[in-house]
């Protein structure tokens, strides 16, 4: 869950703008929740209104409350940071920092939600233009080593 939550908060905000990161994010839940989603996930997202999409990668190392990851999209290089990360038994949430949008020059900022099933996370979020306007899209990744399973 927690590599997951990671990977939709990264793949959130870069529907919206687009961009690379590869930081540390400080996982929030108890033990058992974070060691349920330990391992290195891949995958994907899409957001509904543009069509943007882009990669997903993650990894937690067991005992850690810390996750690694990276959302890549095409074209951009900008980095995108998540804020806030929660593993609560089968579901991970969290936020982005707020970020700028090429597409609209103006601030936006994300949430994201997604259940654990067995070695797969599928999530959706949502990201808030300045406006008031939102976009919709959805993330999926799969435990690539099998090793939380």
């Amino acid at each position: 869950m927690t590599r997951f939550a990671l990977a939709l908060a990264l793949a959130l905000a870069t529907a919206a703008c687009g961009g690379v990161m590869n930081n540390s994010i400080e996982m929030k839940g108890k033990d058992p929740d974070i060691a349920a989603v330990a391992g290195t996930w891949m995958g994907n997202y899409q957001a509904q209104e543009t069509g943007r999409t882009g990669n997903i990668e993650f990894d937690l190392a067991l005992g850690r409350h810390v996750a690694d990851g990276q959302v890549m999209m095409g074209g951009s290089h900008k980095s995108l940071h998540v804020t806030f990360v929660n593993v609560e038994h089968n579901t991970v949430s969290g936020t982005m920092e707020p970020y700028t949008d090429p597409g609209c020059n103006c601030q936006v900022t994300t949430k994201f939600m997604g259940t654990v099933e067995g070695n797969e996370i599928d999530g959706t979020f949502t990201s808030k233009i300045a406006d008031g306007s939102e976009l919709h899209g959805t993330w999926k990744v799969a435990r690539a080593d099998q090793s939380g399973s």
